[in-house]
């Protein structure tokens, strides 16, 4: 007869990913998960060149109950936002929040996985606090890896932080794949921990819904994708009318996802006031009809809520306020948009509390494996370069 126990010990770690451009990159510390035999099944749902709030979209595409653990990279784009105030940090914090609450009612454990940036040499970015204050308060497990970093660069080897970055974004592919064998090393501990289930945890959540822009007018529309993904974008043009939305008045938007190559301009969002978005971008293209498409989430930077039970969006054209990128972008504005991200009021609950085991998994790492890491950060392994493959 088999041993029960032995085979619950033996058995693989279910695990989804939910990252931005780290968590696409070929080689990176996504392949290593992939790789794993202690890791089955994996799957990688991670976006490029988006804001955090993307999670709610790429969440319909799979059935995240079916995976014991999901690991949250969403500190570094968003990171960089905070600082310039494109996002703000009670937004960011309640993205993370309705999400591991998500999460834990399914019965998946969430991993915050706070991934440094080469943005902030000094390993003090205010998402990393955000971060940890969210897995102190629902007693999630955590990733640190400006720890990491840190501990890396105290040893004899004392490697600069540069050495850790392939680019002005993303860690080197070996700094990430090294940070997923610590993961996937702790993984029995995490196990562990969910033997046992604590007293739910009350506080307060602010639930966000995807709302699909074709599916609320499906005029002047256009299927748009790549070999990954493929949706229906609403095509708003500088002419056309408004597009009215509605939505409760205490509702706010957070962010739009977009097809990148196809906007031009700003959007305008007319609520309880009007705020305009810049949209332009490095990877607008005048011929984004024969490119595939660039899926993105983008943060809607001012506080814009539904006024009378709506909003209205428009396409408009570059103005004094910014700079033109192109000489004929003034000429017409457009917009490739997908759908929108709104946020309800926030509401009191009990949040599940399925882990009552070690939290910070940074004291689980040996010094083996610091000397190791600020080895490898002295070696050819950690030259930059501009240029990275992405998963396709």
């Amino acid at each position: 007869m088999t041993d029960k126990t032995t085979d619950e010990k033996n058995k693989p770690f279910s695990v989804a990913l939910f990252g931005t451009s780290n968590g696409v990159i070929r080689n990176g510390y996504a392949g290593y998960f992939a790789n794993s035999p202690k890791v089955e099944p994996f799957t990688n749902f991670s976006l490029g060149a988006s804001t955090s709030s993307y999670v709610f979209y790429r969440s319909g595409h799979g059935n995240l109950a079916d995976y014991e653990f999901c690991i949250l990279d969403l500190c570094v784009n968003d990171g960089r936002w905070l600082e310039t105030g494109h996002v703000k940090p009670a937004t960011w914090t309640a993205v993370l929040m309705d999400f591991c609450e998500r999460l834990v009612a399914m019965g998946t454990l969430p991993i915050i996985l706070i991934l440094p940036s080469p943005d902030f040499p000094d390993c003090k970015p205010k998402i990393r606090s955000l971060a940890r204050r969210v897995a102190k308060k629902l007693h999630l497990p955590f990733f640190d890896g400006y720890d990491l970093l840190a501990a890396a660069m105290a040893t004899e080897h004392a490697p600069p932080m540069d050495n850790f970055f392939r680019d002005s974004v993303h860690v080197h592919e070996w700094l990430g794949q090294e940070i997923s064998r610590l993961i996937v090393r702790a993984l029995p501990h995490l196990r562990k921990g969910l033997a046992k289930a604590g007293e739910p945890i009350q506080t307060e959540i602010q639930r966000h819904h995807v709302l699909k822009l074709p599916e609320v007018d499906p005029a002047n529309c256009v299927s748009r994708g790549t070999s990954l993904i493929r949706e229906d974008f609403k095509h708003i043009t500088s002419n056309a009318p408004p597009l009215t939305i509605a939505l409760p008045d205490d509702s706010m938007v957070l962010a739009c996802a977009v097809d990148m190559t196809g906007c031009r301009g700003y959007l305008e969002l007319e609520g309880d006031g009007v705020h305009h978005q810049y949209m332009t971008g490095i990877y607008t293209k005048d011929d984004w009809p024969e490119q595939n498409m660039l899926f993105g989430f983008r943060p809607i930077q001012g506080d814009v809520k539904a006024r009378d039970g709506q909003i209205k969006l428009r396409s408009v054209p570059e103005d004094s306020r910014k700079p033109v990128l192109d000489p004929a972008s003034d000429l017409h504005a457009e917009l490739l948009m997908h759908a929108l991200i709104v946020r309800a009021p926030e509401e009191k609950m009990a949040v599940a509390h399925p882990y009552t085991g070690r939290i910070d998994m940074m004291r689980l790492t040996k010094e083996a494996d610091i000397d190791r890491i600020a080895r490898r950060a002295m070696s050819d392994e950690a030259k930059r370069t501009e240029t990275r493959q992405m998963e396709v």
